[in-house]
């Protein structure tokens, strides 16, 4: 077979304006190029109605004598029209899989031209792979639907392939290679292989084991040679979905764990891609083993192969039964990551259930007749963030321009956090208290999701990456990490520990969401707000696999109390030399706890993008902020407490090659519970 990648088009944008553009490329890319639009542009309704690309294509002698010829389309993404020297040879919905059209009756030796003309222009319209020329003798594949079966220690994968040209002479081999060099083969009968695996290595969730990925190849050959060859990572993983949101994987009991993920618009394909990665490793880094996707398009292939990487299990709820939802999902199923998919609606959509499990092979389907709520509260990014964005005439949280930004939900987010904290004198401190109590609230419902193990819905919030400057996402517009994001990190962990007070009356409930027992020390402290300790206990628990309880109930009212002001719970729990949890417990409302000076002093070394800070405290210091005034950093903790006279080292990466310890010292931003209402 012989191959032509097609790279190269030539634009007519609104009939007028025409380009050249390199593929990956969207309208408002290349229109960005040209300087005919901005960033701010996509939120607008796309001025252009119309939009073709053209491309040139010469057939010399050995192209034109092949028996059969095609195009092979798999990054149109949106309703478009092909042709060949003018003739039409094919249309496309807009679904992501591949698509082969026959163009041996139109194209001829020598120059010809492929045009594509988009039917629905918006900024995001555009080819994002290059367009595929396929001259061959014998035949080439079509379509690939990948699926799983175990039987003991046995898996066998099934992998079925249609074809399109002649196939009187064709033969198929599938070859299976793992991560460790082990080698499996299965050849095609009747367009059906089957591999069979006696010593598979399973693909986990994040937090359950390993995430092994094998790479498939499906060769199609013709009397000598391949006459095509596609490549996919796979992941062999069993699921199936129980009661209560929980499902099991590989026989593990699994509750979905993560925030909703709404696709990026790829107005840009390079800055999308580079976003779509901060928001998949951020959601690893905070210890998400789980994605929802509600609805709408899929994600790009390349968001899959992140969270196939990374161990994030992908739940898609479909909305709307279509045949490109149905080509969406049949595109990415064979990715371990993409887990399940609700099917929301009514008893048409239950029957439809049914008919997706065998109209694509391998996905896990189940239909729910309404869709599950996810909580989120909103709160307001970073200053640099914010502004960016809003001129200081305007920073008022109550602005018009401020409300504009927050789809109005500036009042929820006061009356939220003046239930917590004390009133904030500046933009800067109500921002600051804004991503404090999202945390808290979030991470409250989250943990009450995680020990009734589902009953009370999956443990998942509305949203990591935000859609506009103050939203319920615990990433902000720039992808830099809010105090959600941080928080996640703990509430989010396998094992976790919490207390809750009813009275003098403490209880503390562990969590354990692994696959195995755990065994270790269970300590907490009264300290005071002078990080003195007034009291201490420690008890060795064991917690059970997949499962959650009360592990001991003190009455501390003597320690407590008249003290309930200045007085405060810190815990941790360790198996071995690792800690596993760890927290602290207010008697009061902290607006009404009575914060210290913490007189809070820093030291920063290290060079290369990697640093650490290194924090001391004259006294307890309640919600510490790290952050520098022109640097974007992401630290292995933040908006947390200090809780003794020990130092707390904090590691961190920076955005900027150029930056030293000693210009980010100059640019560093501490602030603690205490200063609010100073």
């Amino acid at each position: 077979m012989l191959k032509y990648e097609i790279k190269e088009f030539l634009l007519n944008i609104g009939g007028a304006d025409e380009c050249t553009a390199t593929v990956p490329f969207t309208l408002h890319s290349v229109m960005a190029d040209m300087g005919l639009a901005k960033a701010e542009d996509t939120r607008e309704r796309c001025p252009v109605r119309k939009m073709s690309a053209t491309a040139r294509i010469l057939i010399d002698e050995e192209l034109h004598t092949a028996k059969h010829t095609y195009i092979r389309v798999c990054g149109v993404h949106s309703p478009a029209e092909f042709f060949v020297n003018g003739t039409s040879v094919g249309k496309t919905s807009g679904a992501r899989g591949r698509m082969l059209f026959d163009v041996g009756e139109s194209i001829k030796k020598g120059e010809n031209t492929l045009t594509i003309e988009f039917a629905e222009p918006d900024w995001d319209v555009g080819v994002f792979s290059a367009v595929t020329l396929l001259r061959f003798n014998n035949s080439i594949i079509d379509d690939v639907r990948i699926s799983e079966a175990r039987e003991g220690d046995l898996v066998s994968l099934s992998v079925e392939i249609s074809s399109v040209g002649s196939s009187e002479n064709s033969r198929g081999v599938a070859t299976l290679i793992s991560g460790s060099g082990q080698i499996y083969y299965g050849g095609f009968v009747n367009g059906i292989a089957t591999i069979h695996i006696s010593d598979p290595l399973f693909w986990n969730p994040q937090g359950f084991g390993v995430q092994n990925i094998y790479k498939l190849t499906v060769n199609l050959y013709g009397d000598a040679e391949a006459e095509d060859t596609l490549e996919f990572k796979v992941g062999l993983r069993k699921i199936a979905a129980g009661e209560d949101n929980l499902f099991t994987i590989n026989e593990n009991i699994f509750l979905p764990m993560g925030a909703v993920y709404v696709p990026e618009t790829i107005y840009t394909p390079e800055v999308s891609r580079k976003r779509t990665a901060a928001f998949v490793t951020s959601a690893a880094m905070a210890g998400f083993n789980c994605f929802v996707i509600r609805g709408g398009r899929l994600p790009e292939g390349a968001f899959f192969d992140l969270c196939d990487v990374h161990g994030i299990a992908v739940i898609y709820e479909m909305t709307e039964i279509t045949e490109i939802s149905l080509s969406d999902v049949a595109s990415v199923a064979h990715h371990p990551s993409f887990v399940h998919v609700d099917v929301i609606g009514d008893a048409e959509s239950s029957q439809a259930a049914s008919k997706i499990k065998e109209m694509i092979p391998g996905v896990d389907c189940s239909f729910v007749p309404e869709a599950p709520e996810y909580f989120g509260e909103s709160s307001v990014p970073r200053d640099k963030v914010t502004y960016s964005v809003i001129a200081p005439e305007d920073r008022n949280v109550f602005s018009s321009e401020m409300e504009k930004h927050s789809g109005e939900k500036c009042i929820a987010m006061a009356h939220s956090a003046a239930e917590r904290y004390l009133y904030a004198y500046t933009p800067s401190d109500f921002a600051y208290l804004t991503r404090l109590t999202q945390a808290e609230n979030t991470k409250k419902e989250m943990l009450k999701r995680r020990i009734s193990l589902g009953k009370d819905g999956r443990a998942v919030f509305s949203e990591i990456s935000a859609r506009r400057l103050i939203s319920s996402s615990s990433l902000d517009t720039e992808a830099g990490w809010k105090a959600l994001q941080y928080y996640a990190k703990s509430f989010f962990a396998p094992v976790t520990i919490t207390a809750e007070a009813n009275g003098g009356s403490v209880s503390f409930i562990a969590i354990n969401n692994k696959a195995y027992a755990v065994f270790g020390l269970l300590e907490y402290k009264i300290i005071d707000n002078d990080n003195k300790v007034v009291y201490k206990y420690s008890e060795e628990i064991d917690i059970a696999e997949n499962s959650s309880r009360t592990v001991f109930t003190h009455d501390l009212s003597e320690y407590i109390a008249s003290h309930e002001h200045e007085r405060l719970i810190e815990y941790s729990f360790t198996e071995g030399n690792s800690t596993l949890a760890k927290g602290t417990y207010l008697f009061a409302a902290p607006k009404n706890f009575v914060y210290k000076n913490p007189d809070i002093k820093a030291e920063i070394a290290g060079a290369d993008r990697r640093f650490s800070i290194t924090l001391t405290s004259s006294c307890y210091a309640g919600g510490v902020e790290i952050d520098f005034a022109d640097t974007d950093a992401v630290f292995s903790d933040n908006y947390f407490d200090i809780t003794s006279e020990v130092p707390v080292k904090i590691n961190f990466t920076v955005s900027s090659p150029v930056e030293t310890a000693k210009s980010l010292k100059k640019q560093l931003k501490i602030r603690s519970l205490y200063d609010i209402g100073k």
